[in-house]
């Protein structure tokens, strides 16, 4: 993957969180703090941060608990790959997951008539949506796996403020 790519992908998870949280610096590291309900944030490398101690990894784990926040983190491995040892060091679990990129030159799937794409609306059960992605992300591996609509609707969170949250994120 060229430096450009990574480059803009870096961009892209630093910006975007922070529609949705405030943030604090700590060390190298970013922690996104969420400001309303919903999925709660993570810490990531701050742009631009290279290096890191198992110590800059517990300093952000403090404050994750002294918030009540997971003490979860989020990198590239390409971009940050001195993060891995710093993690494991401080005693994390770490969890590879590979970052995969279309390009233009991508295959188009042609579209079967039962599916349909197109972005979420406030008229649709954002619930679902919501309960679909965890369903989708907590499941190994990138082939079709069993799971479906009725383990999305278990899925499915069930608080009324992070619906109204949800609601508000898609008329900014």
């Amino acid at each position: 993957m060229s430096s450009p790519v990574l480059a803009e992908i870096e961009t892209y998870y630093d910006a975007v969180p922070r529609a949705a949280a405030r943030t604090e610096h700590i060390g190298g590291f970013t922690l996104f703090i969420g400001t309303g309900p919903g999925v709660p944030y993570y810490a990531r490398p701050s742009l631009g941060a290279t290096r890191f101690s198992a110590e800059d990894v517990q300093r952000v784990r403090d404050r994750q608990r002294e918030l009540g926040l997971p003490e979860t983190f989020e990198w590239v491995a390409e971009t940050t790959p001195s993060l891995t040892a710093a993690a494991e060091a401080a005693g994390l679990s770490v969890t590879s997951h590979p970052l995969m990129v279309a390009g233009n030159d991508r295959a188009r799937v042609p579209l079967t008539p039962d599916l349909e794409v197109r972005l979420v609306t406030l008229t649709d059960d954002l619930a679902l949506m919501h309960g679909i992605a965890h369903v989708a992300f907590s499941q190994p591996g990138t082939a079709l796996g069993s799971a479906g609509v009725d383990d999305a609707r278990k899925a499915a969170p069930r608080d009324p403020a992070a619906l109204r949250f949800w609601q508000e994120r898609l008329q900014a």
